[in-house]
């Protein structure tokens, strides 16, 4: 490999949310890194670059600038340029900094290693508010069949209709997809039709041949995931617009 084709990056893979040094070949838009030995390039396979201009970040751990400054733990900032030549990222911070220049911290490449191991990325809501991440949102978003699939069942006998009940289910993965980012509400829309089938369709506790109602609420879960995000920051943009 020519290395005259490989510039610095900072990368991470799809099932990491760590962010780790690399060199990016600019002829195929594969990300290496180097081998323990040899000094040899081994290819990466699902990396990709980490940052993008805008992406909101949060420190999990405390960095130690000295003697210039100090960055707490849980401090935020925003990515506010990447210079392609270098692979430096530029992070303008929430925080006043005297001792960084413009309150703009800068982690190169193969430099800063223990100071990009602090970062992580900062995902918002439709609601402009910080979730979590990875596992977490995932985690917590499927939690709430524990609380939709009960009142599901208990309110069958009282709600018209054999589709009524999943009501409470929709407000669920409408909730999910605004408090913990489309991907969480994607899982938990994936997850609730066969939750539901087994849980609230007879024979209990057994999978069956799903009815034609439920493939119609496994769209409209899928739809008000995909949808829902989208229709409330419209509705934000709309509600400032007109405020002013």
């Amino acid at each position: 490999m020519n290395t005259l084709n490989l510039r610095p990056i900072i990368y991470k893979t799809r099932d990491s949310a760590i962010f780790r040094s690399g060199w990016l070949a600019l002829t195929t838009g594969s990300i290496f890194t180097e081998a323990a030995e040899g000094g040899e390039f081994v290819l990466v396979a699902g990396a990709r670059p980490a940052f993008k201009v805008g992406h909101r970040v949060t420190f999990r751990a405390a960095v130690d600038l000295y003697p210039s400054d100090f960055i707490e733990a849980g401090e935020r900032g925003i990515v506010s340029g990447i210079d392609p030549a270098s692979g430096t990222v530029s992070i303008l911070l929430e925080g006043m900094h005297a001792g960084l220049g413009d309150n703009t911290l800068t982690i190169t490449p193969h430099h800063d290693d223990a100071t990009l191991a602090a970062v992580e990325r900062l995902r918002v809501s439709a609601f402009g508010r910080p979730t979590p991440i990875n596992w977490r949102s995932k985690g917590l978003a499927l939690s709430t069949l524990l609380i939709t699939l009960p009142i599901t069942e208990l309110l069958r006998p009282w709600m018209p209709g054999e589709a009524g009940p999943s009501f409470f289910m929709i407000c669920a993965v409408a909730w999910a997809s605004v408090a913990l980012g489309q991907r969480s509400a994607l899982l938990l829309a994936l997850v609730t039709p066969y939750a539901y089938n087994i849980v609230c369709t007879v024979p209990h506790w057994h999978l069956t041949p799903w009815q034609p109602y439920e493939f119609v609420l496994a769209a409209a879960y899928i739809g008000v995931a995909l949808t829902f995000p989208a229709l409330v920051r419209a509705g934000r943009r709309f509600t400032v617009t007109e405020s002013a």
